[in-house]
């Protein structure tokens, strides 16, 4: 559902697209988002204990827990967390918000939390659809892609913008919370300075009333 485009940074009329420009990358992204489905399935099967010499935020759980005994980290993400969620629950179109993102030993994360963990988290703990399903496994490899670009520095000079239009079912617009008066599209660009990266949102409304053709499929 979600295509990955690469706009370059000096020709701003010039768009690439990532899986075209670099298939190898594409390749090896699409077989560790397997993979990593493939573990999550297997864990759902079989219960897996791992005992971390460091504390775990994989979760939102753990980090609250963190939180209650003072980790300011932990705060942090819980704090990040319930502002985007305020955000998107007050604006269904036209917002934009900024978050910024470290790459750690070739892992993109926020707040000592990797990102590949929060859509991992989706997968193993929300009840999903079919289309759901394949939808966060697309986050979950974008992600991944978007890794793949970075250790290839390919993010110097460019920046990763990601599409992901609103459902076309009426059923899992419903059922899972997307604006129907709307069709709001989520655009997302990663920009890159070093290790230090920018996660930017917006949420665009994709038809102009509720009763209006969306203008974003095309």
């Amino acid at each position: 559902m979600n295509d990955t485009i690469v706009e370059n940074q000096e020709l701003s009329n010039r768009w690439l697209l990532a899986e075209q420009s670099y298939p190898e990358l594409a390749q090896s992204a699409d077989k560790k988002a397997d993979q990593f489905i493939g573990r999550l399935a297997l864990s759902a099967a079989i219960e897996i204990v791992n005992i971390d010499e460091q504390p775990s935020r994989a979760t939102l759980l753990e980090a609250t827990q963190l939180a209650a005994l003072g980790d300011d980290t932990s705060k942090c993400l819980i704090k990040n967390n319930v502002e985007s969620d305020v955000a998107e629950r007050m604006f269904n179109a036209g917002h934009q918000t900024k978050v910024k993102l470290k790459l750690k030993n070739g892992q993109i994360t926020q707040n000592e939390r990797r990102l590949l963990d929060i859509h991992c988290n989706t997968i193993k703990y929300t009840r999903l659809n079919t289309e759901m399903l394949k939808r966060s496994r697309n986050e979950l490899r974008n992600v991944i892609f978007s890794e793949e670009l970075l250790s290839r520095n390919l993010l110097e000079n460019h920046d990763a913008v990601i599409f992901s239009p609103a459902s076309k079912d009426s059923k899992t617009r419903k059922d899972y919370g997307f604006y129907e008066d709307t069709e709001t599209c989520s655009i997302q660009l990663i920009s890159s300075n070093g290790d230090d990266l920018i996660l930017e949102t917006a949420l665009v409304a994709c038809k102009k009333t509720p009763n209006s053709k969306r203008h974003d499929i095309e």
